[in-house]
């Protein structure tokens, strides 16, 4: 009950600060001791600044933390006068900047283009082509396609909530958990082939997918022996693409689906209803994702 209390993704970072913070103890050699003192704490946020960490990720780091204090009924010194202090401190020192690019109808185009040149097998190339193209017109999230053993794969599209209209060009999504619905009411996701009026036709490269996809229930995304599709794996033939491009790596992540998709719909002349959504955002937050 209490896993289910807070989002899949809010506990995977929890836990991953959790291990940032015992890394830090383990490098200056600290005496491991829970609750961590005050000194510990502040040290921690030292430590997290030095390794530049986003102000975010360091902030969710010691959100971390207090979600454990107070789990064991222990005070919650992360709410101490000169945690907050130091936190408000990294965030004004930290660039806003966002420096994620956005993957454009142009680079998607690439990128499918040169998936043979990275890609293992046939399979592997229908695969990472459906799943970028699906993560690109229909918004996505990296973590609401893929699965895996560090992800609850109750959480990303399956293969029976995908309905596939070929008539029509267009395919039916029903996302049953995302991270604006906490409750998990379900969204429908709707993809068509003349989306954004591309020569890409991401139904025609999911249909292609779905044909060779093997008959096993589960995620919509797995390999071709059933193995789950994961978020590294994911990111790790994206990069080796967009290195195979040229282009600096770097500056590509998952998220740059989800941007470049916020951006061009932008371009398009999509209103602020319709971009919300498309993305199923519940604010103007969809705005932090348009690259000029």
């Amino acid at each position: 009950m209490l896993e289910s209390a807070t989002a899949h993704s809010t506990q995977a970072s929890y836990s991953q600060g959790m291990k940032c913070y015992d890394d830090f103890v383990s490098y200056f050699e600290l005496e491991k001791i829970w609750p961590p003192t005050l000194d510990y704490i502040v040290q921690f946020i030292g430590f997290m600044s030095v390794r530049n960490l986003a102000q975010k990720t360091a902030k969710l780091y010691v959100a971390g933390i207090s979600y454990h204090l107070k789990l064991g009924n222990h005070l919650d010194l992360t709410q101490n006068f000169l945690v907050r202090k130091l936190l408000e401190g990294y965030r004004r020192k930290a660039s806003t900047h966002d420096s994620r690019m956005p993957i454009t109808l142009d680079l998607l185009e690439k990128l499918l283009l040169i998936l043979p040149l990275v890609c293992y097998n046939d399979y592997e190339v229908k695969l990472f082509s459906a799943a970028y193209s699906m993560a690109f017109f229909g918004f996505f999230r990296v973590g609401e396609l893929t699965g895996g053993s560090h992800h609850n794969t109750n959480h990303s599209v399956r293969f029976q909530d995908v309905e596939l209209f070929t008539k029509h060009g267009k395919l039916r999504i029903i996302l049953k958990h995302s991270k604006t619905d906490q409750e998990g009411r379900g969204e429908i996701v709707i993809i068509e082939n003349d989306k954004f009026h591309s020569s890409i036709r991401p139904v025609s490269i999911i249909s292609d997918y779905l044909n060779v996809r093997p008959e096993v229930p589960g995620n919509l995304f797995c390999h071709y022996g059933g193995q789950p599709f994961t978020r590294v794996q994911f990111t790790a033939v994206l990069h080796k693409a967009i290195m195979a491009l040229g282009l600096d790596s770097t500056k590509f992540k998952s998220h740059s689906f989800r941007i470049g998709a916020a951006t061009t719909a932008a371009m398009l002349g999509f209103s602020e209803d319709e971009i919300c959504r498309a993305g199923r955002w519940k604010s103007i937050s969809y705005q932090t994702y348009i690259r000029k």
